[in-house]
């Protein structure tokens, strides 16, 4: 995540490709219709992208970071 909030791409994509099924399948259990899932999951991973720095390592997993900010998306999708 260090090397996210420092604005590493690569760093970004590897995180990307280990979190986005986990990520998918939550998002899809929150928000029913697959075209607001896929906009929550853009706005969680962007919301990631632009938020890393805010990471407290000693609070939780990066997996359980990444889940809580996609789950706020995705209730937020599924209110609208």
């Amino acid at each position: 995540m260090a090397k996210v909030a420092g604005g590493d791409q690569q760093a970004f994509a590897d995180l990307y490709d280990q979190l986005a099924p986990s990520v998918w399948g939550l998002v899809r259990n929150v928000v029913d219709d697959p075209i607001a899932a896929q906009q929550a999951m853009f706005d969680a991973l962007v919301s990631v992208w632009a938020h890393a720095r805010f990471f407290e390592p000693g609070t939780g997993s990066v997996q359980l970071w990444v889940s809580s900010i996609a789950h706020q998306r995705a209730v937020a999708h599924r209110a609208r």
